[in-house]
C-alpha cells in the first residue's frame, strides 16, 4: 500500500532512510538514472525471471532492491503490474522488518517507450501488502540522482523457482 507520496530525490537521506525500490527488465538493459550502476556489476548473471528480486547493499544502512518485471523491448510491459504486486508482496512476507520508499515505476524512459501502463503500476503498488512511501523526482533530477548513488555489488537474489540465495561475487 502507498502510505504517503513524496516529492524530491529518494537517495536523499534527509527524505528517505528507508529501503529503495526500483523496477527493471529482466536484461538489465538500459538501466536509468539509480540503477544504472549496480547493473554494472552484474552484467555476468543470465538473463533474470520476471518476478524476481535483485538486492543489493545501496549504503551502510539500506538495500537496493530491483523488481525484474519487465522485459527490454517494445510492448515488453504487458503484465508488468502483476510482476510489481508479485515482488512487493514477496518483500513483505520475507523482510517486513524493514521500511521501503518505491520509484513511480513506469514512468521513465524505458517505460514511455516501451508501453508500460504507469497508472496500473501505480494501483498495484496500493494494492500490495507492502507500506511504501512512493517517491516522485523531476525528470531533471535523474541524472543528479545516479551521480549519487554507489557502486554496489548484488549479494542476494529471489525468484519463483529457485526461492531466495545469496550471489558470490568474484
Amino acid at each position: 500500500m502507498i502510505a504517503e507520496i513524496i516529492y524530491g530525490d529518494i537517495v536523499d537521506l534527509k527524505l528517505n532512510s528507508n529501503d529503495i525500490i526500483i523496477a527493471m527488465n529482466t536484461k538489465l538493459a538500459e538501466a536509468s538514472a539509480l540503477g544504472r550502476p549496480f547493473v554494472y556489476n552484474v552484467k555476468t548473471l543470465d538473463e533474470l525471471e520476471l518476478g524476481s528480486v535483485l538486492t543489493f547493499k545501496f549504503d551502510e544502512t539500506r538495500l537496493l532492491h530491483m523488481l525484474i518485471c519487465h522485459q527490454f523491448r517494445s510492448g515488453g510491459w504487458v503484465d508488468s503490474e502483476k510482476y510489481v504486486r508479485y515482488c512487493l508482496d514477496y518483500l513483505w512476507q520475507q523482510h517486513r522488518d524493514r521500511q521501503y520508499a518505491i520509484v513511480q515505476i513506469g514512468n521513465g524512459y524505458v517505460g514511455r517507450r516501451d508501453g508500460a501502463d504507469a497508472p496500473v503500476i501505480r494501483t498495484a503498488m496500493a494494492d500490495s501488502f507492502l507500506n511504501v512511501n512512493l517517491f516522485i523526482q523531476p525528470e531533471v533530477e535523474e541524472a543528479r540522482t545516479a551521480a549519487k548513488a554507489p557502486l554496489g555489488a548484488p549479494f542476494l537474489i529471489w525468484d519463483m523457482e529457485r526461492g531466495e540465495r545469496e550471489i558470490q561475487v568474484h
